[in-house]
């Protein structure tokens, strides 16, 4: 059985939702083009999946809860980005 996502949650506010969107419109440059999100989880074009994950989720989520577990995916996402030893966040 695969672990649980620790940021999946029923809903999420339209400031968190904001937050997480700024965040990777700011660093999607910096993104690495393959990253391991877990065991179970890899994506070869990062920048490709996170793009399409913002657009789709940028429609959609504001108006259904059905959206919070690909939205979870996007926060894991970031976190395993900003645990990577090269990555810098920009000011």
């Amino acid at each position: 059985m695969a672990a649980r996502n620790p940021f999946f949650k029923p809903s999420y506010t339209p400031e968190e939702t904001e937050e997480c969107f700024a965040w990777f419109r700011k660093n999607m440059d910096r993104l690495p083009a393959t990253l391991e999100i877990d065991e179970a989880l890899t994506t070869r074009d990062l920048r490709r999946t996170v793009g399409q994950m913002l657009t789709n989720l940028a429609q959609r989520a504001a108006n259904s809860a059905v959206y919070s577990g690909q939205f979870a995916v996007l926060l894991q996402i970031r976190k395993c980005v900003r645990e990577l030893p090269d990555f810098q966040e920009s000011e």
